[in-house]
């Protein structure tokens, strides 16, 4: 569907627009899900080796990344927190990755190159957009994020008490996630949470924390209540339809990457998604660029589902 309008899109980029006889130039921002700008731009997703289509960091340290690249650590990987966007992408990679697939995409080639060399990019971008011009709405962060947090709490009963209690917990936290925050699973989602209600849980925090205190030791609670916590207080940041002030705007690039930090070291077996990653290493760079993350936000198209 993409293919359909590039053509139109591109003309936009490069010729403006005429209002009154006047050409008027125009700067494209591709927002929306990280489901939806990862292949429109081009890239494999979450799955991939670099599943970051703003840096260049790995999804996870391993035999085949550290063989395919000897200089892996300058990369760095999603588990490294907001330490791991060192080498970002540019828009001049991209226009190296649309001349590379002039001719189809990378299952269509019978020599591609190594992944070392597309960095993950898999097809043509349509069109192209620099990284500093992709944004995901935060309407679509936290449902990456709030749903992560609730199977953490469920992993962390898992590890220390053992399945079957963790069973127990989830039929608690279920319970008190549709009686005391009053939210439920959205089928729009595939079964998890939508964006309103995942902002939600995140406000209502004691009834969750509450749960979990009942089933795992007191080191564990307090180190999840407080991952909990530095989540909410993101909040009111991504879900403020106004410019952020700049003090504020730096106390959010410090709280998003204690975050994703305290919730890596305090839970060892828990891996980073790419969302965490987005969140802890470039939410803060859309917010100094836009003054706002809030004001792109799409909470009223995105209520009409309702």
């Amino acid at each position: 569907m993409a293919e359909l309008q590039a053509p139109n899109l591109e003309d936009l980029q490069t010729n403006g627009i005429s209002v009154a006889s006047v050409t008027w130039p125009v700067h494209m921002t591709l927002m929306g899900d990280y489901s939806f700008t990862t292949p429109f731009d081009g890239h494999a997703g979450a799955t991939c080796r670099f599943p970051c289509g703003y840096c260049c960091c790995l999804a996870r340290p391993s035999a085949a990344s550290k063989a395919l690249l000897p200089n892996y650590a300058d990369y760095g990987t999603l588990l490294d927190g907001s330490r791991a966007g060192r080498v970002p992408c540019t828009l001049l990679h991209k226009s190296g990755s649309s001349d590379l697939y002039a001719n189809g995409p990378l299952a269509a080639m019978e020599d591609p190159p190594a992944v070392s060399i597309t960095l993950s990019y898999e097809r043509r971008p349509l069109p192209e957009f620099a990284p500093e011009d992709i944004v995901l709405i935060p309407l679509h962060t936290m449902p990456g994020v709030s749903p992560w947090l609730l199977s953490l709490g469920a992993e962390a009963v898992a590890f220390d008490s053992g399945a079957s209690r963790a069973e127990e917990y989830a039929t608690a936290l279920s319970r008190a996630l549709r009686i005391d925050v009053g939210v439920s699973p959205a089928p729009l989602w595939g079964g998890t949470f939508a964006g309103r209600a995942c902002h939600r849980i995140g406000r209502c925090l004691a009834p969750v924390c509450d749960v979990s205190d009942q089933f795992v030791p007191q080191s564990r609670a307090a180190a999840y209540r407080r991952s909990r916590e530095l989540c909410a207080d993101l909040l009111p940041v991504l879900n403020r339809a106004s410019m952020i002030a700049a003090p504020e705007r730096a106390t959010f690039r410090r709280q998003a990457a204690e975050f994703c930090g305290s919730s890596s070291h305090s839970f060892e077996w828990a891996s980073s998604t790419p969302k965490l990653h987005i969140l802890a290493c470039h939410a803060a760079d859309w917010l100094d660029r836009y003054g706002s993350v809030g004001l792109l936000a799409e909470h009223c198209l995105e209520g009409r589902y309702g």
